[in-house]
């Protein structure tokens, strides 16, 4: 039987609340959780994740994404916050290449954090999905929605957010054809 989190969940979820409006690939945990190493390797990612994972699965406020570069690496976000959401699916995305590996990107098309985040700034490509109405602010919302639904034990409600999501996701799928 389990004694509670360990040493890591509770060091990843000070760095997950310590920095709310931020996510983190499991690279970006790995170097703050054991701060004196030299190169993360393998041993440390995979206690991560599944420490990470931990945190994700008892906690309704925090999530993960993959990369979609090679790898496919996690990216941990809280899921209440609509600035930590975004950076994640920054930071996920195939355009980016934030902190890569991949030996056939040049260094020039990798971004830094401070690049991503000006994509979310006010004139960003990427500001249109956060601000109120947008794709990644719905998501949110929605989060939020769920997660006030469950603590308040309204099963309509909840049911009624499923049921919401459902009927986007089927709008979506229509329009690119996918209806089945």
């Amino acid at each position: 039987m389990s004694r509670g989190p360990g040493r890591l969940e509770l060091a990843i979820k000070a760095v997950l609340d310590g920095e709310p409006d931020n996510a983190f690939t499991t690279d970006d945990l790995c170097r703050r959780v054991y701060p004196g190493i030299n190169k993360v390797e393998k041993k440390h990612r995979v206690s991560v994740t599944r420490a990470a994972r931990n945190i994700a699965n008892r906690h309704d406020s925090f999530g993960c994404l993959r990369t979609e570069n090679l790898g496919g690496t996690c990216v941990w976000f809280r899921t209440d916050s609509l600035l930590s959401y975004a950076m994640a699916k920054i930071k996920a995305a195939s355009f980016t290449y934030y902190q890569s590996n991949d030996p056939r990107i040049p260094d020039h098309q990798k971004k830094s954090e401070d690049v991503l985040r000006a994509m979310l700034a006010p004139g960003g490509r990427y500001h249109g999905y956060i601000v109120p109405g947008g794709a990644w602010w719905s998501h949110v919302e929605s989060w939020r929605e769920e997660r006030e639904a469950k603590l308040a034990c309204d099963d309509n409600r909840l049911h009624a957010i499923y049921a919401e999501r459902e009927a986007k996701n089927r709008r979506i799928r229509r329009r690119l054809g996918l209806a089945t």
